[in-house]
């Protein structure tokens, strides 16, 4: 699978600084955080804690939601953010493990 997203990537040469990584991404990506900003390209019903932890105060999070909407999720300070929904949107739901 990695060999495929390279291959797709090296075909947009103003993308730098690109690591491809496979997993399971329900809990983000710790070991890498603090990020200025997260997209999540499959539907939740929630927005996981552990991974709006690893946004930089001032970081936004964009997430698709299992109501047909995207969420924009800004982090205000250690505990507070700010979340916003914008409708009519459709994602497939995330799942758990490697596809």
């Amino acid at each position: 699978m990695t060999e495929i997203a390279k291959i797709n990537a090296s075909k947009y040469p103003f993308l730098k600084n690109l690591k491809i990584i496979l997993g399971d991404g329900k809990n983000g990506l710790p070991q890498s955080a603090p990020f200025d900003g997260i997209i999540i390209g499959a539907s939740v019903d929630e927005v996981p804690e552990i991974i709006k932890g690893q946004l930089k105060i001032g970081g936004k999070l964009i997430s698709a939601t299992n109501q047909n909407a995207l969420k924009l999720i800004e982090r205000k300070s250690v505990k507070t953010y700010k979340e916003t929904l914008h409708k009519t949107f459709f994602f497939a739901k995330i799942k758990d493990g490697i596809v």
